[in-house]
């Protein structure tokens, strides 16, 4: 199983093993850095390996003049061609910029490791109400499953904000509720590696189609929908319970550096205290007379530290 991430993002873990990790979508001049900030830090854990999404990868060469022409990067779908020629088992794919939480790796993980068929894909599907932004209207791939969990369609829901406790998106100038429940897609995919095959076909027609235009962009939600409707593609919409995280507005920086601060101390809490007392109590059930703990100086309760802190509590609940 590999993990493609669009340039590098939140965990392999524990959730992804024997995986390959992908780093791409970034400037060559960039590259070493990017190795050795990031992709070192996961080195001793899974294979890494960068792969670059130059502007000229994969398009005929009797383009070299649109190419040439280009102001931005081609898209997701073009970021995800450009593995091709390393990646060859199923594989998952998100934005590097977005917090994604550790479910939904776990939801995507267990998903390929089944066994699956060409055309085979999944999608993790956020609750909406965990993705809205509390400073503004978002825009986001509203998801429409049949009764196996199966997807049909993904529309565009426009301007999506809550107003009086109620969620509303704008339709041509028209608010029309949502349920807060439904499923969005945030760019989590889960794919067959056939779709490098597809995705090395159809993208020279999109660039013959859209050639006039500069900034057009080859998105992998269209791709897949494309495929849908040829009935060369199946997505499986997994739900998850994670919030998913992102900087839509400025104002959402502190809350996302907040939120990523609060899930590191949840973690060290329920480690490095919570699983301790579960085991003396465990202990002392299984009748064991004698629990040695090795614990640190200068801790207390009262600590202003809450690594100190936190140790002092263990102790005092011990």
């Amino acid at each position: 199983m590999e993990a493609f991430f669009r340039t590098m993002a939140f965990p392999a873990r524990a959730v992804f093993k024997e995986t390959t990790m992908i780093g791409l979508g970034f400037r060559r001049d960039f590259a070493e850095e990017f190795r050795s900030k990031v992709l070192s830090r996961y080195a001793d854990k899974v294979a890494c390996e960068t792969v670059f999404q130059d502007m000229d990868s994969f398009v005929p060469i009797e383009y070299g003049e649109v190419v040439s022409k280009r102001e931005k990067p081609w898209g997701t779908g073009h970021a995800i061609l450009v593995v091709k020629d390393v990646v060859n088992e199923p594989f998952a794919a998100i934005n590097a910029d977005d917090f994604y939480g550790s479910d939904a790796f776990v939801q995507m993980a267990a998903h390929l490791k089944k066994e699956s068929l060409a055309g085979d894909y999944s999608m993790v599907g956020y609750r909406l109400a965990n993705t809205l932004s509390d400073h503004g209207s978002v825009n986001r791939g509203i998801c429409v499953t049949d009764e196996q969990g199966r997807l049909e369609r993904i529309f565009e829901g426009l301007k999506i904000e809550r107003k009086e406790g109620r969620v509303y998106h704008h339709a041509d100038g028209v608010a029309e509720e949502l349920d807060e429940d439904c499923k969005v897609s945030m760019n989590f995919w889960g794919f067959h590696p056939d779709i490098l095959d597809f995705l090395s076909e159809d993208f020279p027609s999109f660039i013959e189609e859209t050639k006039y235009d500069p900034r057009s962009e080859y998105f992998i939600p269209f791709v897949v929908n494309d495929m849908m409707g040829q009935g060369k593609a199946n997505v499986t919409v997994l739900p998850t319970s994670a919030s998913w995280l992102g900087v839509t507005y400025q104002a959402d920086r502190e809350i996302v550096v907040e939120a990523l601060a609060k899930m590191s101390k949840e973690d060290f809490v329920r480690i490095d205290k919570q699983a301790v007392l579960d085991f003396a109590v465990a202990c002392m059930e299984a009748g064991v007379s004698h629990f040695q703990l090795l614990a640190s100086v200068a801790i207390s309760p009262q600590s202003k530290s809450f690594y100190l802190r936190t140790k002092g509590e263990l102790v005092e609940e011990l």
